[in-house]
């Protein structure tokens, strides 16, 4: 969200609720005179008297209205507010200027921790009216008070993360809109939170509030996927590690969790990376992830998932889902592991518990995930391999690549001993060409 310069109103205090008053007395439930009423106590409220002067005295100046009443009747403003729901029903040119004087009339009468703490409690109305509105208009109008709202706080005001919070739920929760309304580029967040006068902790869990937002979002814009707004979430979670350091267990499987429910996604390295990840993580989560690094047999990976289904959907994992990507990575281990390159489909069969007639269609998801290259060929029964991923990096997978490295060095050592022979065969007979022309050129001269 980028930063605007906003243009405050040159109001005096007493101006700035009269304003106010008056925006939320027109939508208070009840009658017209019931509503007059309401704003008339306000009206009082700010209402001062100078004290008898005796005749011939010079006029006394009315005294300003003190801080106690000050905040009574700010106090009541932000009630009234909370009771409305930030009043988004009036007329949305209305919501908008009235929440900027609203603002204005906080951050200029108080000092930043009391401007901030009455303040959270209006935009925290305003997006509960977004919830309940009843047209797009509404919805539109409360972003672009939140809008305002975070332009106008202070850069390094505890305001910005929860009036940015507020805005991205509201979205998320929106039958008319969605959180592609609000382009959030991951380096604009860490530029923001870098300048938030919040500790690592509470900067942490904000990333972390805002990547459940973007990991349980509904999108219907192509700019929108599903997938990706699940990878937002994820380098939230990401650098929400980083800036807490590493984090708690709950924080690192939450992260982990995020990489497993990305389709696509079989490595975990971007998270496990962060420094104290692998260390902070659940000891459930340090068995999973040991079966997505090793090349552990199918069999006790398909018997740990039905073991642990409490904890899966704890995270918001799908057995089911956890199941197909090992499987995956079983087949992936299949083929990096195989001799000759060319794999019957009974291998597959056994290795991945299927019927034959799946055999097919478990190979091309695994082409599809970028998890290998493979020809398969129907009347043999056999899959080629031409490349695949490596599900893990141990002694095994060195001395495979050292295998083939030779076999390798022995086929180009083989044809390049072919091209050599055929080079001395070319330059043998081009001699001899050469030889017999000269003879031939020789006896015509003769």
């Amino acid at each position: 969200m980028a930063d605007s310069v906003a243009v405050l109103p040159a109001l005096s205090f007493a101006e700035k609720v009269e304003e106010v008053a008056t925006f939320l007395a027109h939508q208070l439930p009840g009658t017209d005179n019931e509503r007059q009423a309401w704003l008339q106590s306000v009206r009082e409220s700010i209402t001062t008297v100078a004290p008898e002067q005796e005749e011939g005295s010079e006029e006394q100046v009315v005294p300003e209205l003190s801080q106690e009443r000050k905040e009574a009747v700010v106090d009541k403003l932000v009630k009234t507010s909370v009771e409305l729901n930030g009043g988004l029903e009036a007329a949305e040119r209305d919501v908008e200027s009235a929440h900027l004087v609203f603002q204005s009339l906080l951050m200029t009468g108080f000092e930043a921790a009391e401007y901030e703490r009455r303040y959270e409690q209006v935009v925290q109305s305003v997006g509960k009216g977004a919830a309940s509105a009843s047209s797009r208009a509404r919805v539109e109008a409360a972003l672009r008070v939140l809008i305002h709202s975070y332009n106008l706080a202070p850069i390094d005001s505890k305001l910005r993360p929860t009036i940015l919070l507020a805005a991205l739920r509201v979205l998320s929760a929106s039958d008319y809109l969605d959180v592609t309304a609000l382009p959030l580029p991951i380096a604009v967040i860490e530029q923001s939170v870098s300048a938030w006068s919040l500790s690592s902790s509470e900067k942490s869990e904000w990333l972390q509030q805002v990547a459940d937002v973007y990991e349980s979002a509904k999108t219907t814009t192509p700019a929108g996927t599903t997938t990706s707004l699940k990878e937002t979430a994820l380098q939230l979670r990401v650098l929400a590690l980083v800036v807490g350091q590493g984090g708690d267990a709950k924080a690192v499987d939450a992260a982990l969790a995020s990489a497993l429910k990305i389709e696509t996604t079989y490595d975990l390295v971007p998270v496990l990376k962060v420094q104290g990840a692998r260390d902070g993580m659940s000891g459930e989560m340090k068995e999973l992830v040991r079966l997505f690094e090793e090349n552990v047999e199918l069999g006790e990976c398909l018997s740990w998932v039905q073991g642990h289904d409490a904890f899966l959907s704890g995270l918001g994992l799908s057995a089911e889902d956890v199941t197909r990507k090992l499987r995956l990575l079983a087949l992936v281990s299949l083929c990096a592991g195989s001799q000759n390159r060319d794999i019957p489909y009974s291998e597959v069969v056994s290795t991945l518990n299927v019927e034959e007639d799946l055999v097919e269609a478990w190979v091309i998801d695994a082409i599809h995930a970028n998890l290998l290259k493979a020809r398969l060929s129907q009347p043999k029964k056999t899959l080629r391999v031409q490349s695949v991923a490596s599900r893990a990096f141990g002694q095994g997978e060195w001395s495979l690549l050292e295998k083939r490295l030779g076999e390798w060095r022995a086929t180009l050592e083989d044809v390049q001993g072919v091209v050599a022979d055929a080079m001395k065969r070319d330059h043998h007979d081009a001699a001899y060409a050469g030889g017999r022309r000269r003879k031939n050129e020789a006896q015509v001269e003769a």
